[in-house]
């Protein structure tokens, strides 16, 4: 029969990944950022023929409010 065991850990698990993932806190905000700065991809996955109406929906205005604003090609 297999054994078990716990270990616990000294560090606790988002801390490690945090670590491995570089994460930082932010120390101040970086307010807004102006549209025409931010990349912004929308992407078709394999996956986007089984997308739900309300997820395509989604993805439709997201498309049409970026191309309307005049500062993103789409």
């Amino acid at each position: 029969m297999p054994s078990y065991s716990k270990a616990k850990r000294s560090v606790p698990l988002p801390l490690i990944l945090a670590d491995i993932l570089s994460l930082k806190k932010d120390d101040e905000s970086s307010g807004d950022i102006p549209l025409e700065e931010v990349p912004v991809a929308l992407i078709k996955t394999p996956m986007w023929p089984q997308a739900g109406r309300s997820t395509v929906a989604a993805m439709n205005c997201a498309a049409a409010i970026l191309k309307n604003s005049g500062k993103a090609r789409v």
